[in-house]
């Protein structure tokens, strides 16, 4: 009855009474209208996730006064950068952080990169989204007012749109459920095309990289790319709109898998990994690259994609600004050329 009153699947760790569910919920409406309560006010199994403690901790204190050295992360460690050795000039138009998505101690961004493509004589908008979810399942809803709830920052008609997910876990119990995720979220996802339908991927149709396995379900960080048409080769002259999301078993390609492979030449990869902890198994500190080759007409840019997750410790984040820098100069072109990055910057 929660679930569907509330619009969520919810599952209760513990028996629970009906009259203290009723008393408990009364008072819901009161703690999501206060901005402070909501965020600054739980605790999960005595941490405050909303707290990052990097000081030494003190014993017998309270799980929010174990530290002098606290912040709480209103969104500054998530944040945008544009490559300044880009030959396509980029400047970031919008940055904002979304308060009505309730995805715990870190508030879910999005922005607006503009890039001037000289040699095709236009502007492009490029749509960035960000949200650590913390081991929390993205509901459709839920990315929808990621990307339209904005009137400012919105992916209305976007030539590029990009969603960076961390802390995503994938089970048997929902990877169905998560497969063309931005696909489904998009209001006119026809005019697109994702790299959610990249024959390549390492998990059908979620563009995702595993960073810890466990016994029944993987820790991920995923990057759902959406391209328009327009910033394709012959756009719609020549490639057939794509077909709805369909696993007919058969080995032939489908259409949208060549529309795809024409954008994006290669699945996306983990890469630029932190050096710390990485004796036995690498740390899930990892930058998420997706290259994007546009093109209109006889010109062609191309537009490398990295969602951060850089390591919170001064030096290893330093070895992953380095090996990002090298990533870039390995991949950058004679032509019109941008690169940015996004996500967790820890900065």
């Amino acid at each position: 009855l929660l679930s569907e009153w509330l619009g969520m699947n919810l599952r209760l760790g513990e028996l629970a009474l009906e009259d203290t569910v009723q008393s408990n919920m009364s008072g819901l409406l009161d703690v999501l209208s206060d901005l402070r309560r909501r965020y600054f006010g739980w605790a999960d199994a005595d941490r405050c996730l909303q707290c990052a403690i990097k000081a030494d901790s003190l014993d017998g204190s309270s799980p929010c006064a174990k530290s002098s050295n606290l912040h709480l992360q209103l969104g500054w460690p998530d944040g945008v950068g544009i490559f300044r050795s880009s030959t396509a000039p980029a400047c970031i138009q919008t940055w904002e952080s979304d308060d009505t998505i309730l995805a715990g101690d870190h508030l879910p961004m999005r922005s607006i990169v503009s890039i001037q493509w000289a040699d095709a004589g236009c502007e492009l908008k490029v749509w960035l989204g960000f949200i650590k979810l913390e081991n929390k399942y993205p509901t459709q809803t839920a990315l929808r007012q990621l990307l339209y709830g904005s009137p400012s920052s919105s992916a209305e008609d976007a030539d590029v749109i990009a969603l960076f997910l961390t802390d995503l876990v994938l089970s048997t119990d929902n990877v169905d459920s998560l497969r063309h995720m931005l696909r489904q979220a998009l209001t006119d996802p026809d005019q697109y095309v994702l790299n959610e339908e990249d024959p390549g991927l390492l998990v059908r149709h979620i563009p995702a990289q595993l960073v810890k396995a466990g016994d029944h379900s993987g820790r991920y960080v995923s990057m759902s790319v959406a391209v328009h048409r327009r910033n394709m080769e012959g756009a719609s002259d020549e490639l057939s709109t794509c077909d709805s999301p369909r696993d007919n078993g058969s080995d032939e390609p489908e259409e949208s898998e060549f529309e795809c492979t024409r954008c994006f030449q290669v699945p996306v990869q983990l890469t630029c990994k932190s050096p710390r902890k990485n004796e036995l198994e690498p740390s899930f500190k990892a930058v998420l690259e997706q290259g994007v080759v546009l093109q209109r007409h006889s010109a062609k840019l191309d537009l490398v994609l990295l969602g951060a997750n850089l390591d919170s410790q001064e030096e290893p984040k330093l070895a992953q600004v380095q090996a990002i820098q090298r990533l870039l100069k390995a991949r950058q072109r004679s032509g019109s050329f941008c690169a940015v990055m996004w996500g967790d910057l820890n900065n």
